[in-house]
């Protein structure tokens, strides 16, 4: 599954740590019974789209956007620029160090484009993507990831691929553990995957995080992630998607 990867001993330690990994959340929601974001404001939800766009047609659809390309696990530092269809199809098949997560709301022919594909939803406040506090179009290899960081209210739509997600809602005492053990985003040098199997054992220590979940996204599931919630994500195989993130209004 991840033959290409170097570190072999990492690797076994991360094939281990899959098998116990839960099936969380347990309730998947199909999308459009969601009538008000107040019914999964406060947990961590999978949503299930009656039809996500198909990946040949995501593709062709932004294959000649102009996108940031960043370092994988610190997905906001941009390091230089490609198409998006050179990267999917040939950085991305030999280089996982390299991810992209592309700011849309600043480039005006792929905010044209991506609502045409994945319809901002009516449970949201923002009903264009200029109301939006962030919208990603995002691509990785297989083992690339982001570190553990938190922000506004967003959902991530998967169109390929398969995502780990490590997630815990934001409260004083995992708080305090985070800046404790130096786990903020932008204080963590390791790689996700490494930070991950290095750190299980502190993370899964009694008393150590509440409410602390681990589950997998899979193609065509949009994931739900709270505003203010802590997250780190590796991805199992090579992803595609889009993330729309906004300010909850009470």
């Amino acid at each position: 599954m991840f033959s290409f990867f170097k570190n072999k001993q990492t690797l076994k330690n991360f094939e281990l740590f899959l098998t116990n990994v839960e099936d969380y959340p347990f309730r998947k929601i199909k999308y459009e019974s969601v009538k008000s974001l107040q019914k999964i404001f406060h947990e961590v939800q999978i949503l299930v789209m009656q039809k996500m766009v198909d990946e040949t047609t995501f593709l062709e659809t932004l294959k000649d956007i102009k996108v940031g390309v960043a370092t994988s696990s610190n997905s906001t530092q941009l390091a230089s620029e490609d198409i998006f269809l050179n990267f999917v199809q040939k950085t991305m098949q030999k280089d996982n160090s390299k991810y992209v997560f592309h700011d849309v709301t600043k480039d005006e022919a792929a905010r044209k484009l991506i609502p045409s594909m994945i319809e901002i939803p009516k449970f949201i406040p923002a009903k264009t993507v200029n109301q939006l506090r962030i919208c990603r179009l995002y691509a990785g290899a297989k083992l690339s990831g982001t570190n553990l960081h938190q922000h506004s209210a967003a959902l991530n739509y998967l169109i390929k691929g398969q995502k780990l997600w490590l997630t815990f809602p934001y409260n004083e005492h995992n708080r305090a553990f985070i800046e404790r053990h130096n786990m903020r985003y932008g204080q963590v040098k390791l790689k996700t995957l490494d930070w991950l199997v290095q750190n299980q054992h502190i993370l899964r220590q009694p008393q150590a995080i509440k409410d602390l979940r681990f589950f997998r996204q899979k193609k065509g599931e949009v994931a739900y992630i709270p505003p203010g919630c802590y997250h780190a994500v590796v991805n199992l195989e090579d992803v595609l998607g889009i993330t729309y993130s906004w300010h909850h209004k009470n």
